[in-house]
């Protein structure tokens, strides 16, 4: 687990086991969520929503990685799919590192006096 999420040219700190990042992802996934319950397509034209949902990502990164990095990750004009794509990756590194941890995890409960071998 090196922490790094790659994406686009950058690199982003993110530990799962630190209580800022997991602080940080927590409100913004909460933040999303009710970002996104109130979200309302029909009554934006296609270009509308889709700089909306941007925004929505946007600010997502922002939450987790600060105004800078949202910027880098999900620049203004940045496609719906791209910023989507962006989002997806992101939680896939997160998932990744939840079970690289997982992983660690059981092998210390499974036989913790074999790990200097």
């Amino acid at each position: 687990m090196d922490h790094i999420w790659h994406f686009g040219g950058g690199e982003y700190y993110f530990d799962i086991t630190e209580r800022d990042c997991i602080e940080r992802i927590t409100r913004a996934l909460e933040d999303l969520k009710s970002t996104s319950d109130s979200f309302d397509e029909s009554s934006m034209s296609a270009s509308e929503g889709a700089a909306r949902h941007c925004e929505i990502i946007g600010a997502f990164f922002e939450t987790v990685f600060g105004e800078s990095a949202s910027r880098e990750i999900c620049p203004v004009g940045f496609g719906a799919e791209a910023c989507s794509a962006a989002y997806v990756d992101f939680i896939l590194f997160v998932r990744d590192e939840v079970e690289s941890l997982s992983r660690i995890r059981s092998s210390l409960e499974e036989k913790p006096w074999e790990m200097d071998k």
